[in-house]
């Protein structure tokens, strides 16, 4: 396809290996490969294009672009986009207390940066985020039906975020010490500081951090003195899964992981027992596959990992019903698919995108 045919992919650089880790940076490239092998003609130019598809965790996106058309216009928000700012302070205040200010991006400028973004996207009335959608973008796609039913828009469509499933099948689940891991980067709106005082409280188990980035923090000031180990990004996302027999995702709140967290997914297709915080879009992703907290109780949190511990059949339990409703739900496939469809539904009423 060439000229007008052409579908534009505008998101974060495909090629950052500060984001290569990033579920919206892994889902939007995967998007981009599959265009190209479907025989789309594929660009990150937005001159000449039939459809532009915009990718982002938040607003200033669509304010960026609102001077481009409506028509043909898609918008694809990959976070909850919510949660009050006063959880934004105090995430910024605890990440100050373990953060490595060695690490470049660890300065205290951008720090303070993208804590005041961070504060005004999550600032903007729901009415109006409501009403930049239905004004400047003709499809606006959310990944979750908690999201989108909080912002209401007319012109509002659910495509969710997909796993590549055959990754995940034939996860075998080793004998021996009963491990508790966490996964994710090592931010404090993730919980991290939580998931070591969880952790700090386990006896007989085997207690293992996977960390995306382990140098934007001090090991030594989040661990102490504590036998907790911490590992790196693994390429081998399958076998690490396969370590871990109960999995904590202690989340703070709304805007502590994209609308439907992969590691959650990923976890849930390898059949591994989870446990995370009660919140609208961890509840609606893992529905009775998963054991839920409040967001922020430690104790909580213990008592439930605890309960798995002890109870393997549970464990087995909720990972079969966990493997089918991946399955069923965050198929990869199905959600590409969704897109070209989406595509082609627009073309269709304009200039028509063809294989």
């Amino acid at each position: 396809m060439s000229g007008k045919g052409r579908v534009c992919i505008v998101g974060p650089s495909f090629g950052d290996p500060n984001r290569k880790h990033e579920g919206r940076t892994k889902m939007i490239s995967r998007l981009y490969e599959f265009l190209r092998e479907s025989g789309i003609a594929v660009s990150e130019n937005i001159e000449n294009c039939s459809v532009v598809h915009i990718n982002s965790s938040g607003i200033f996106e669509l304010i960026k672009y609102a001077r481009l058309p409506r028509r043909g216009k898609v918008y694809s928000l990959y976070s909850n986009l919510k949660t009050s700012p006063l959880n934004v302070v105090r995430d910024t205040v605890d990440f100050l207390r373990i953060r490595n200010p060695g690490f470049r991006e660890n300065s205290l400028r951008n720090i303070l940066l993208r804590t005041a973004l961070t504060m005004v996207s999550c600032s903007v009335p729901t009415p109006l985020v409501r009403w930049l959608f239905e004004r400047t973008v003709e499809v606006a796609v959310f990944s979750n039906r908690y999201t989108a039913r909080r912002v209401g828009a007319s012109n509002g469509k659910v495509i969710r975020i997909g796993i590549n499933l055959q990754k995940f099948q034939n996860c075998p689940r080793r004998g021996g010490t009963v491990t508790v891991g966490y996964v994710g980067h090592p931010s404090t709106s993730k919980g991290i500081i939580e998931a070591v005082e969880i952790m700090k409280r386990l006896k007989g188990v085997r207690k293992v951090l996977f960390l995306s980035n382990p140098a934007r923090i001090s090991v030594e000031k989040l661990l102490g003195k504590e036998d907790i180990e911490v590992k790196g990004p693994q390429e081998d996302l399958r076998a690490m899964y396969s370590s871990i027999d109960v999995l904590i995702l202690p989340y703070r709140h709304e805007l502590s992981s994209i609308a439907t967290p992969l590691v959650l997914l990923e976890a849930m297709a390898c059949g591994v027992a989870v446990v995370t915080s009660r919140i609208g879009h961890l509840r609606e992703a893992g529905e009775g596959a998963v054991l839920y907290a409040e967001p922020g109780n430690v104790d909580e949190f213990v008592e439930r990992v605890v309960y798995l511990i002890e109870n393997p059949k549970v464990r087995r339990k909720l990972g079969i019903r966990a493997k089918r409703i991946v399955g069923k739900n965050y198929d990869e496939k199905a959600v590409l698919m969704s897109y070209l469809s989406l595509y082609e539904e627009i073309g269709g009423r304009h200039e028509e995108v063809k294989r």
